[in-house]
């Protein structure tokens, strides 16, 4: 999820967000990509993980370059593959 926080709360259940790691699963049709240690503010009530806009960006990039391996299962550390995609 991206966007602006507000308060500091979580959107969906209204906990507390905190800034933290992430681990992010995407599924794609037969394709699982893992991004791990993602920078977010994850909700310490029902752990939904919230990237601000930049982070998403580098996210699509980094999953983009990853469907292109036609692998079906992928799993990438954050800064690592972020420094290789640039």
């Amino acid at each position: 999820m991206t966007g602006e926080l507000e308060n500091d709360r979580c959107y969906f259940c209204n906990g507390k967000l905190e800034s933290k790691p992430a681990t992010i699963p995407i599924v794609k049709n037969d394709t699982v990509v893992v991004i791990k240690n993602v920078p977010a503010q994850v909700c310490t009530q029902c752990g939904e993980a919230i990237m601000n806009s930049s982070i998403a960006r580098n996210v699509d990039i980094l999953l983009k370059q990853a469907y292109r391996l036609n692998s079906q299962v992928s799993v990438i550390g954050y800064a690592e593959a972020l420094a290789h995609a640039v």
